[in-house]
């Protein structure tokens, strides 16, 4: 009698299944390549919403957003001032989804920038100067050397003309790229994943008092940071360990009454642990 052929038992990994045998950490980062790939270019016309898909194909840890542009400022006989959520708030909410797991990201474009900040040793913002109600900070902005607000934040009285802007956010969809603890699987037909960008209304942006208006055009542009998955010897993919997502999501509170010391943070649950927390002051 031929003996009988037994299936490899199957690993679960963020609900796609492999072959528990394809799961080598080590052999993975000695063979896997790093890819920085264009995935999508709107143009933004002051829409309030752009849902982006991303390609499917290797491992995901994260995404870079752009927008390149301009703000035209014509105050005719009356003003245009820059509200404090200018400018990474210009995305309200970044939102993503992946293999059926909804707002695995969910939060402002401010917090992402604060975050970054926070987590990778190697940004630094100093030096880096930006206007703030009218004076030049070089420390705490969370700005990048590559990018411009075009005017300032919280400013008032911006004078008449045409402001270039350049603006970057990134997506930690792992959670740390050294053992890409939370980055999705790709590399299957089954795999689903949504990037959904709310755009905040201009009129949260800037105050525009009399006929005075702020018009912002340009473009979003949407680039992933991949991870190949390379094949061993025997011909079976290789992967790393990918047990769960990271999770990055805002509790939005108002205000704080005398007397209240508990606040309500949203996305714990059963298997999941706390990294970190912040808020602003």
């Amino acid at each position: 009698m031929s003996p009988t052929a037994t299936a490899a038992p199957l690993h679960y990994m963020q609900g796609i299944a492999v072959a528990s045998s394809s799961v080598r950490p080590e052999e993975f980062f000695s063979k896997t390549r790093r890819h920085i790939l264009q995935e999508k270019a709107v143009a933004y016309t002051r829409q309030s919403q752009d849902v982006i898909e991303l390609r499917k194909s290797d491992i995901l840890a994260g995404i870079v957003i752009r927008f390149s542009g301009q703000v035209v400022i014509t105050p005719g006989t009356g003003s245009v001032n820059t509200t404090a959520r200018w400018p990474y708030d210009f995305l309200k909410t970044i939102r993503f989804t992946a293999n059926g797991a909804s707002n695995i990201i969910n939060c402002s474009g401010l917090k992402l920038k604060a975050r970054d900040v926070m987590k990778r040793n190697e940004l630094n913002d100093r030096g880096v100067s930006q206007l703030s109600a009218g004076v030049a900070v070089t420390q705490g902005t969370f700005a990048l050397g590559s990018e411009s607000w075009g005017v300032g934040s919280s400013t008032t009285a911006i004078a008449g003309g045409t402001y270039p802007i350049e603006l970057e956010w990134f997506v930690p969809v792992a959670e740390d790229e050294n053992d890409l603890a939370g980055a999705v699987f790709l590399a299957t037909a089954t795999a689903d994943l949504t990037l959904t960008l709310d755009y905040e209304n201009q009129a949260n942006l800037f105050t525009q008092v009399g006929n005075g208006t702020a018009v912002m055009t340009g473009t979003v542009s949407t680039t992933s940071v991949k991870y190949s998955v390379p094949l061993g010897v025997d011909g079976e993919i290789i992967v790393p360990a990918l047990n769960g997502f990271h999770y990055l999501m805002q509790s939005r509170t108002n205000s704080i009454q005398n007397g209240k010391t508990e606040l309500i943070l949203v996305g714990q649950g059963a298997g999941t642990s706390l990294m970190r927390d912040f808020s602003p002051i």
